[in-house]
C-alpha cells in the first residue's frame, strides 16, 4: 500500500510539472509570435507603402486613407468602416524631416499600433495560459509546503509522545526526505524503547533480589534478638556485647538494602518540601550524639544564617548521617568532624569534611558503589551508606561528590539544585 501510494504521488508530480511547463511554455511562445509577426507586418507594409509613394508621390494620401481604413476594419472586426483622417495623430502629418523608407513611421504608427488578426485572443489565450500555470506551480509550492508541515507537526506530536511513553505507529510517509527521516526516528525510538523494558526489567529483577535478602535475613535478626533477651546478663558479658553488636550490624544492612530496593524500584516516596539546613544538620547530629561520644571525636556545626533547600527532610537526613558516621570513623579520637552550608542562586551546598589522612587514591573513582569496602574501610560497616546517600541525593536534583582537601581529610560535597 505504500509502495503504491509512493509511485501514484511520483506519477501525479511529475504530470503536474509537464502541464504547468507546457502552460508557461506555450504563454512564452505565444507572446514571442505575436511581437515577431508584428515588427515583420510593420516593416514589411512600411516599406512596401514607402516603394510605392517614391514611384507616384501624389498615391502617398490614397495609400494612407487605404491603411487608415483596413486598420480599423481590423481593429474593430468590421469591414464597413468610415474613412478616417490619414493620420494616426494629429500631430504627425508627413514633414521633411519625418522622411523615412518606413512610411508607417512617418504616418506616425509604431510597431504596437499594427493590428494582427487574432491578436487579441491569442493574447488572452496566453495570459490564461501564463496565469493557469503559474496558479497550478503556486499551488504546487503551497500544497508541498502544507504537506512539509504536517509532516513536521506529526513528527514533532510523534516524539513528544514517545518522551511521555505513549507509544502510536506513524503512517507511512513514502521515499521522501521526510519518510527517510520517519524511518530513523521510529527505529531509534523502537530501540530506545527496548533498552528501557531492558533496564526496568533488570532494575526490578535486582529490586526483587535486594528483598529478597532482606527478608531473609528478618527471620535469623528476630531470632538473635529473642535470644539475647532470654541470656543471663550475669552469666556471660561479652558474649552478649558482640550479639547486640551484630545484631545491630544486622539490623542496619537489613534497612539498608530494603531501602534500596525501594529506590531501584522506583517506588520510595519522597515528599520535596522547604526545610532549614541548619535544622537538618542540626537533626541529623542529634541522633548520632552517642556515636561521636563513644569514638571520641567532636562535631562542628557553626550557625550560618538561614539557609533553605527543598528536599525530603527525612531521607536527606539519613544521607547526612551515613557521611557523618563516614567522616568520624576515619577521624582519630580527639579530633572534629566539621560541616557548613551555603546558597547560591544555582544550588544550596553542605559540605561535611573530617581530620583524617583522607581516601586512598585506588578508592575514589569506586567510593559510591554498592558493597564496595575500601582499603581503609572501618569494622563492621557493609558498604551500602555512601551508595544510599547518594541515591537518595540524586533523587532530588542533588548532587554529592568526594574528595581529599590539600591540608588534610576526606570531604564530601551535596549540591541541591534550586531549579
Amino acid at each position: 500500500m505504500g509502495e503504491t501510494m509512493k509511485q501514484r504521488d511520483k506519477i501525479i508530480f511529475f504530470l503536474g510539472m509537464i502541464l504547468v511547463s507546457g502552460l508557461l511554455s506555450a504563454a512564452l511562445t505565444a507572446g514571442i509570435f505575436v511581437m515577431q509577426e508584428r515588427r515583420e507586418k510593420y516593416n514589411l507594409i512600411g516599406e512596401f507603402a514607402g516603394q510605392v509613394a517614391r514611384i507616384q508621390p501624389e498615391s502617398e494620401p490614397v495609400l494612407a486613407a487605404a491603411w487608415k481604413e483596413y486598420a480599423m476594419s481590423l481593429e474593430t472586426g468590421t469591414e464597413d468602416t468610415a474613412l478616417v483622417s490619414t493620420d494616426r495623430r494629429e500631430d504627425t502629418a508627413p514633414s521633411a524631416a519625418a522622411e523615412t523608407d518606413n512610411l508607417l513611421s512617418r504616418w506616425g504608427w509604431r510597431e504596437q499600433d499594427i493590428p494582427v488578426p487574432g491578436f487579441a485572443a491569442g493574447m488572452k489565450a496566453a495570459g490564461l495560459g501564463f496565469i493557469l500555470g503559474g496558479g497550478l506551480l503556486a499551488a504546487g509550492i503551497w500544497f508541498g509546503a502544507c504537506r512539509e508541515r504536517q509532516y513536521i507537526l506529526l513528527l514533532t506530536e510523534y516524539l513528544e509522545k514517545a518522551g511521555k511513553g505513549e507509544r502510536e505507529i506513524l503512517s507511512s510517509a513514502g521515499g521522501s526526505a521526510f519518510g527517510l527521516l520517519q524511518d530513523a526516528i521510529d527505529k531509534t525510538v523502537t530501540a530506545l524503547y527496548r533498552e528501557k523494558e531492558n533496564a526496568l526489567l533488570e532494575r526490578q529483577r535486582f529490586a526483587d533480589n535486594l528483598s529478597d535478602i532482606a527478608h531473609q535475613l528478618k527471620t535469623p535478626l528476630t531470632a538473635i534478638s529473642l535470644s539475647v533477651q532470654m541470656l543471663p546478663e550475669a552469666a556471660c558479658k561479652e558474649q552478649p556485647r558482640q550479639i547486640r553488636k551484630q545484631l545491630a550490624r544486622l539490623t542496619r544492612l537489613e534497612e539498608s538494602l530494603l531501602v534500596l530496593s525501594r529506590i531501584d524500584a522506583g517506588v520510595l516516596e519522597l515528599k520535596t518540601e522547604e526545610t532549614d539546613a541548619y535544622t537538618l544538620l542540626v537533626t541529623a547530629a542529634d541522633q548520632l550524639q552517642m556515636l561521636f561520644r563513644e569514638a571520641g571525636v567532636g562535631l562542628d556545626l557553626p550557625e550560618l544564617g538561614e539557609v533553605s533547600l527543598c528536599v525530603d527532610c527525612e531521607w536527606t537526613m539519613e544521607a547526612v548521617m551515613n557521611l557523618f558516621k563516614n567522616c568520624m570513623e576515619h577521624t582519630p579520637p580527639g579530633g572534629t568532624v566539621h560541616c557548613a552550608y551555603a546558597k547560591n542562586p544555582l544550588y544550596t551546598e553542605i559540605r561535611i569534611w573530617d581530620e583524617g589522612d583522607g581516601f586512598a587514591g585506588e578508592d575514589l573513582p569506586h567510593l559510591f558503589e554498592r558493597f564496595y569496602r575500601g582499603r581503609d574501610a572501618a569494622a563492621g560497616g557493609t558498604g551500602i551508606g555512601l551508595a544510599l546517600a547518594r541515591e537518595l541525593t540524586e533523587r532530588q536534583n542533588g548532587t554529592l561528590r568526594a574528595e581529599n582537601l590539600p591540608e588534610g581529610g576526606a570531604c564530601f560535597t551535596m549540591h541541591f539544585y534550586c531549579h
